[in-house]
């Protein structure tokens, strides 16, 4: 039950841009974990995702649930979605994403990828 709004190859495109995006923030910004370890399982599920549209021309969704029906101010859903792993892993690393860019303030952020630095030059683990 995927969605089919537009061309496989489209999705493929466009896949690929944001998966280039992606991977440069992450070698350009490596010192910040708390970002950077997200980006990169949001990059694996698009690889997965990629793989999949290249070798079989769509992205294969294997998990399917059907709990309950939904019905809420008119909205009407009989039946859960349909995804695979890689979108649970984009989907989980997305929300912890936008729960830390609202919770934590720029400066704590800093403040992490400094004390991480200062840990790894010293060959202190964590």
């Amino acid at each position: 039950m995927g969605t089919n709004f537009l061309s496989s190859s489209f999705y493929l495109i466009f896949s690929l841009i944001i998966l280039i995006f992606v991977l440069y923030y992450i070698y350009t910004n490596s010192d910040k974990r708390t970002f950077s370890i997200p980006l990169a399982i949001v990059a694996g599920g698009a690889i997965g995702n990629i793989i999949d549209r290249i070798v079989r021309g769509k992205v294969v969704d294997f998990l399917d649930f059907d709990f309950f029906n939904i019905n809420i101010f008119g909205y009407r859903m009989d039946r859960w979605w349909t995804f695979n792993l890689a979108d649970v892993f984009i989907s989980c690393s997305i929300i912890y994403l936008l729960v830390i860019m609202f919770t934590i303030k720029h400066n704590e952020i800093n403040n992490e990828s400094s004390k991480e630095n200062s840990l790894f030059e010293n060959g202190q683990s964590q």
